[in-house]
């Protein structure tokens, strides 16, 4: 998930020449990650859970794999409450067709970027205490 904020974002920046088609791309990419994060998020969530249940029915130290389930799962009202708000401006703009500059898009851009890196640390700290 990180190579979205580091790599593909970056390059639907540079690659753009006007608001229009960064904003296209953004739907676009938007739309297959809204496909396959929520379910992804919550399998990972529901094997860390699965995972302390196991280790907790074994009398084996579980506690991490419960930190692991919620900052898995922390991802999503994270995103409720401050990612939505952007990707709801930057689709009324795509739909609307609304005269916006390509910095308004890009200052909306890296902000997204930078609560996508945020919401990506989370799956990060929650891989790592599953690991322990």
């Amino acid at each position: 998930m990180m190579s979205m904020s580091l790599v593909t974002v970056p390059i639907f920046q540079e690659a753009s020449l006007d608001a229009t088609s960064l904003l296209t791309q953004f739907k676009s990419f938007h739309t297959h990650g809204h496909f396959y994060g929520p379910a992804s998020t919550m399998s990972i969530s529901l094997l860390h859970a699965y995972t302390a249940f196991r280790k907790c029915s074994a009398g084996r130290p579980w506690r991490l794999s419960v930190v692991a389930a919620a900052a898995s799962i922390a991802v999503w009202p994270f995103t409720i409450l401050f990612m939505d708000p952007i990707n709801n401006l930057l689709f009324e703009w795509k739909d609307t067709a609304a005269k916006v500059s390509l910095l308004q898009v890009q200052e909306n851009l890296a902000q997204w970027e930078r609560l996508h890196t945020t919401r990506t640390i989370f799956l990060l700290c929650g891989a790592l205490a599953g690991c322990l």
